[in-house]
C-alpha cells in the first residue's frame, strides 16, 4: 500500500475577501486570531488595494449620506 502524499492533490481555494470601504486607508490584519499577520496600512490607489500578506481586497466605495 502506498501511503505517499499526492502532490497533485490540492485544497479548494478559500475564496479571496473583498472589504468594501469609504476610506482612502485602511488596516490589514489577516484573520484577527492568532494566526493572523503583522498589521500593515494600505492606501487604496485607483480605488483598490490588496493585502501582501493574506491577499484580502480593499475596494473603495463612498459612503452614499449627504
Amino acid at each position: 500500500m502506498n501511503l505517499e502524499k499526492d502532490s497533485t492533490t490540492t485544497l479548494p481555494a478559500k475564496p479571496i475577501e473583498t472589504i468594501y470601504t469609504s476610506s482612502q486607508t485602511v488596516a490589514c490584519e489577516g484573520n484577527h486570531t492568532l494566526f493572523g499577520h503583522p498589521r500593515v496600512f494600505l492606501k487604496l490607489k485607483n480605488g483598490q488595494a490588496t493585502c501582501p500578506y493574506c491577499s484580502k481586497s480593499f475596494v473603495y466605495k463612498p459612503s452614499e449620506s449627504n
